[in-house]
């Protein structure tokens, strides 16, 4: 009876071991690629958006064949400008320019991820505004 008492607590603690490690492994894991995003810039693909409202929104795309990240947004006005990205010296900043050649905005990544992720976009260089991302992908606007 004893015996079998001791090897119950060895399994236990056997079990307790190896999840504990499994977790340290994964948070280390993660705390790593959140290093790495915050020194190498986050991917900005997909589509954010102010108090989750597709009304003042902007979608990122990045094509295979550039190394351009596209980029258009809607505001609350309903108009509708797009144009490219242009890198700073912080891979987690971006100057938006519109088609046309014109700076549209300034965004500074906060963080992404597949889940989620946060931006903030100012456009007259001061205040900035915080967008959350709503989807991994584009969505569509009707211009």
């Amino acid at each position: 009876m004893r015996k079998h008492v001791l090897q119950i607590i060895v399994v236990a603690l056997v079990v307790c071991l190896t999840i504990g490690m499994v977790l340290y492994i994964g948070e280390k894991h993660a705390r790593s690629q959140l290093c790495h995003r915050m020194e190498e810039g986050f991917d900005i693909t997909g589509t954010f958006a102010y108090e989750s409202s597709l009304s003042q929104s902007i979608y990122f795309e990045r094509s295979d064949n550039t190394e351009f990240t596209t980029w258009a947004a809607r505001t609350e006005e309903d108009s509708y400008t797009k144009g490219v990205t242009s890198n700073t010296g912080d891979p987690n900043i971006y100057l938006l320019t519109s088609d046309d050649g014109e700076p549209y905005a300034t965004i500074h990544v906060a963080y992404t991820s597949n889940e989620d992720g946060l931006i903030f976009i100012s456009l007259d260089g001061r205040t900035y505004m915080p967008y959350e991302k709503i989807a991994n992908s584009r969505v569509t606007y009707n211009k």
